[in-house]
């Protein structure tokens, strides 16, 4: 689990600096042309870490510059409701998420209009003993497509950008025990899609 896991965070971008991150919510309280500042700097700041969060929990490169694009948008239109006493990356990454979550209803709303059904689920390789380390990271893809989207999103914040309990709770609204037992529910659920065999089309599950 730990060894699947830790490829979350393979190719991560480095998190934003602490200084650098306070500076420009100072900056932003100023007046109309210091906040745009702000936001500009927030987004060189995060964008990056954004558009990696989004692009695995979307898997659609395209669907997550969408996504990048549509947060900051909502970041802008919403930055007057931040309370700066709350820290400032699990609201932002609330506000991704969100976007996220209704980029993937859109697209599956367009993909039934456009097919007339559900788009069928693609096939997957059984599990076999003895995989490469290229073989690992696709199946711990894999494992992660089939997960919930409020699933995914929660281990790919805690493990995929560091996040701590905290700051995970914060950005879910929820407390820390609850993060807790959602974490070991999604852990189980997540070595249950790693280790178990997806039938190949027209097979029997």
């Amino acid at each position: 689990m730990s060894r699947a896991m830790t490829e979350l965070e393979s190719g991560a971008p480095p998190l934003a600096a602490d200084k650098d991150e306070r500076a420009l919510l100072v900056l932003a309280r100023g007046d109309e042309s210091e906040r745009e500042r702000a936001l500009q700097g927030l987004h060189a700041l995060y964008k990056d870490e954004v558009f990696a969060f989004s692009k695995k929990l979307v898997r659609d490169p395209a669907l997550a510059e969408d996504v990048l694009q549509e947060s900051f948008l909502s970041l802008y239109a919403s930055f007057d409701r931040y309370d700066p006493e709350r820290p400032f990356r699990p609201w932002l990454f609330q506000i991704v998420r969100n976007a996220a979550f209704g980029a993937l209803r859109a697209r599956r709303k367009n993909e039934k209009l456009a097919a007339g059904a559900e788009a069928k689920e693609p096939s997957r390789e059984g599990v076999l003993p003895g995989v490469s380390a290229l073989e690992m990271i696709e199946r711990t893809q894999a494992a992660l497509d089939r997960l919930p989207e409020e699933t995914r999103a929660l281990l790919l914040q805690r493990h995929g950008l560091g996040m701590n309990l905290a700051q995970v709770a914060e950005s879910f609204s929820v407390t820390e025990r609850t993060v807790r037992n959602r974490l070991r529910t999604a852990a189980d659920q997540f070595a249950r899609a790693l280790f178990s065999k997806v039938p190949e089309e027209g097979e029997a599950p």
